[in-house]
């Protein structure tokens, strides 16, 4: 058995732990890009900044990420942190900041491009990143992905000099998520401990993981459907820290390639999107994962994993199968089905590898009948 784990990131995990992040950035200089979207995160990122400008840093603020942020929104983030000469990157926010943040410090940090840096370790260098997570889902505060969308497409950033320096994650930042996102973002965290349990490159080590996660996921994520209650807040956001843990070395799998265009081209939230498609690809590669789909399925409480995932996605008002999709030509499927088969880093971690016909399949499964 041979393994190679690295976990560069400081993880700082707590109620009020936010009130830390000054003392704690010290180390990486003086001025910062503040990365945040155009909501309500914005609005905390603001008060985050004074109080860093009252601690004696300079504070640029960026607050232009939308969700799914695209390549041309990274390009405004570099130019500016390019004129004013910024020394670290701190993201606040959910997934689209923080996948932003990191794709903007490794531009600046490699004297790149971006289309340059697309890919698998591509990047040599890159400004120190910060993640302050406002969701539970992600896990992005720990992981080496950055995942942008050009062209109505996903395309990734993969490297260890982008995982963040430090991740504070502060439960009590999520209290205030609506259910949907709380939905979207929990069933996210929940396909990254499956994924990445499932791995085909999945170790003893990101196995420890996942399955802590599991039983993190579900108290937390079965009480929020019902309260909001400060613990099942922070055992879901353990739950999604313990996700990006797992899928930083073994990678997440094929519900992610096969939801994306979903998400590009149809708005379907990413992690909706993963939990349409778990049911049918874990049923499908059931012969190849069964002493795992096993043990999954008995952490989380079901008596067979895909009905439980189905069960699941009923109590949280998702449908089995989509509106719309049925509507969508042929070769527009296919065309979705190519993306996925030709998307590497999943089906090199796959357990059980997909030809097209078995991806179009899958799709065919969403639609209307």
């Amino acid at each position: 058995m041979n393994i190679i784990y690295q976990m560069p990131a400081k993880v700082i995990f707590g109620k009020g732990t936010v009130t830390l992040l000054p003392q704690e950035i010290k180390q990486y200089g003086e001025k910062v890009l503040l990365v945040s979207g155009k909501g309500k995160t914005s609005i905390l990122a603001k008060e985050i900044g004074k109080v860093l400008e009252t601690d004696g840093f300079q504070v640029v603020p960026f607050f232009q990420v939308e969700p799914n942020p695209s390549i041309e929104t990274v390009r405004a983030g570099i130019l500016l942190a390019l004129q004013e000469k910024v020394d670290m990157v701190i993201a606040i926010g959910g997934g689209s900041p923080l996948d932003t943040a990191k794709a903007i410090a490794a531009s600046v940090g490699s004297d790149s491009i971006m289309e340059e840096l697309l890919g698998i370790n591509k990047v040599k260098t890159a400004l120190p990143v910060i993640a302050v997570p406002t969701t539970s889902g992600t896990g992005s505060e720990v992981t080496k992905y950055s995942i942008l969308t050009m062209n109505h497409k996903k395309v990734s950033l993969v490297s260890t000099h982008i995982v963040p320096k430090l991740a504070i994650v502060d439960p009590e930042l999520t209290l205030d998520l609506p259910r949907n996102v709380t939905i979207d973002t929990g069933l996210d965290a929940l396909s990254h401990l499956l994924e990445g349990f499932f791995s085909r490159s999945s170790s003893p080590i990101s196995d420890a993981y996942a399955k802590e996660g599991l039983k993190w996921f579900k108290y937390g994520y079965e009480g929020l459907l019902v309260t909001g209650d400060y613990q099942y807040r922070e055992s879901l956001s353990m739950a999604s820290l313990l996700g990006g843990l797992t899928i930083n070395t073994a990678s997440s799998g094929l519900a992610h390639a096969i939801g994306y265009p979903l998400t590009s081209n149809f708005g379907v939230p990413h992690g909706k999107a993963n939990a349409m498609i778990m049911p049918h690809l874990f049923f499908w590669q059931k012969s190849e994962i069964i002493k795992k789909y096993k043990e999954a399925s008995e952490i989380l409480g079901y008596s067979d994993l895909c009905e439980g995932l189905i069960a699941l996605n009923h109590m949280s008002d998702i449908e089995p199968i989509m509106s719309g999709f049925s509507d969508t030509p042929e070769e527009n499927i296919i065309n979705y089905a190519e993306e996925v088969v030709n998307n590497q880093r999943f089906m090199m971690s796959a357990p059980k590898t997909p030809n097209k016909e078995d991806i179009i399949n899958m799709y065919r499964k969403l639609q209307w009948k």
